[in-house]
């Protein structure tokens, strides 16, 4: 009970000193850079946030009026909303070969910024919602997975909170989508999986040493 208190209260302080100090910091930067004057406050980012004219201007894309935006101005019709206009459709490349008509037409609009809209112009909402759906299977299996190994079950935290963040850079930016990133995290949420094996191959392994100490003692 008393480990518990005194838990309770050192995250209690953490907690304040880290307002204490991210208040400070805000203040910092509104000495340092004037121009970020009160661009802190709840309505303004808010009102940041929910710019209907986007990031670069009017018609472009913002991260969270992203899949309106899509429906309204790329999906109209009720079949492209569902499946989307197909993979690669939207793909751009450094050969002009490569790159999509669809691309070309609305680059303008930054939607390759983002990994979220990628997906949900080339598939859809089965599409984007299939997405999610596998990622929120890998953080299922993570949090039901049982670890008593310390070092294993550090690797499951590591790949819980890969598992939440890709949840959030799906309309964040597109890093899920670039090669440096996306396959690591893949990799990342296997590691319930292939801890999931080693437990089992580990308790196989118990049994047949009981097996074989049980058969010696007969």
């Amino acid at each position: 009970m008393y480990l518990c208190k005194q838990k309770s209260l050192r995250l209690t302080i953490f907690l304040m000193l880290s307002v204490v100090a991210l208040y400070a910091g805000i203040q910092v930067i509104y000495i340092l850079f004037p121009n970020f004057n009160r661009f802190f406050t709840l309505e303004t980012i808010l009102a940041y946030a929910t710019n209907e004219s986007g990031y670069i201007g009017d018609g472009s894309i913002n991260r969270l009026t992203a899949i309106r935006y899509v429906f309204r101005n790329f999906l109209t019709s009720i079949s492209e909303r569902l499946i989307g206009i197909g993979f690669g459709n939207s793909e751009y490349s450094s050969y002009s070969f490569f790159t999509s008509q669809f691309y070309l037409r609305n680059s303008w609009t930054a939607y390759q910024w983002f990994y979220g809209p990628i997906i949900l112009v080339e598939t859809g909402i089965l599409g984007l919602f299939s997405f999610i759906l596998i990622i929120v299977n890998y953080l299922y299996r993570n949090v039901k997975l049982k670890i008593e190994n310390i070092k294993d079950n550090s690797l499951r935290s590591i790949s819980l909170i890969v598992g939440i963040l890709s949840l959030a850079m799906l309309f964040y930016n597109q890093s899920m989508k670039l090669e440096t990133a996306g396959y690591m995290v893949q990799l990342f949420l296997c590691f319930p999986y292939i801890l999931e094996k080693k437990e089992d191959f580990c308790s196989c392994q118990k049994s047949i040493v009981k097996t074989k100490v049980r058969f010696i003692l007969k």
